[in-house]
């Protein structure tokens, strides 16, 4: 399971595509509605997504979840619908997923832009980068930022991270532990 993390614009859902078609995997991407119950939204797809990786052996991949509600909510709503460090836990200590945070320098220069271009749910992400680095920053996780590693080279490491070196630790530091989430 992987679990694809970072404000809008920073290339999740392009890199999560990405590993479903060379990991022959199954996509899902986390939306938002004020009338969801998002925390059972939120859980109902994490448990999904379990049942297709045990179940059936596909690799799941999981396009703004936990995290994420932890940031929008903070920004937005003062704070998030539910404890999402519960939920972030739970998913560690059964699911043992993979986390990437997507993060680009000018994150809110290219939401701008994309904005122009489409429809955001949020006209201005001031202040949302920062607030993902102080949810990140101090836990493991493969940080993925499009204007430094290519799209090739990221799907690349993090497929075989994913086939084969899930169980052991290695120097580019790609999350897969049952550690707390700080």
């Amino acid at each position: 399971m992987i679990i694809i993390e970072g404000a809008d614009g920073t290339g999740k859902t392009t890199l999560g595509q990405a590993l479903v078609a060379e990991l022959l995997g199954q996509y899902f991407h986390c939306s938002y509605q004020k009338h969801w119950d998002i925390y059972n939204y939120h859980r109902t797809i994490l448990e999904a997504a379990g049942k297709l990786e045990t179940g059936a052996n596909i690799t799941c991949i999981i396009d703004r979840w936990a995290i994420s509600e932890a940031v929008y909510g903070t920004h937005f709503r003062k704070e998030p619908s539910y404890p999402w460090r519960d939920l972030m836990n739970y998913a560690l200590k059964q699911f043992n997923p993979t986390i990437i945070y997507c993060r680009t320098k000018d994150t809110v220069e290219r939401h701008q832009d994309l904005n122009y271009r489409r429809m955001e749910m949020y006209d201005n992400i001031e202040g949302i980068p920062e607030l993902y680095d102080d949810f990140i920053i101090g836990n493991k996780c493969y940080v993925y930022d499009f204007t430094k590693t290519s799209l090739e080279q990221a799907v690349k490491e993090i497929a075989e991270y994913e086939r084969h070196g899930k169980h052991e630790h290695n120097s580019r530091c790609i999350c897969t532990t049952s550690e707390v989430w700080v």
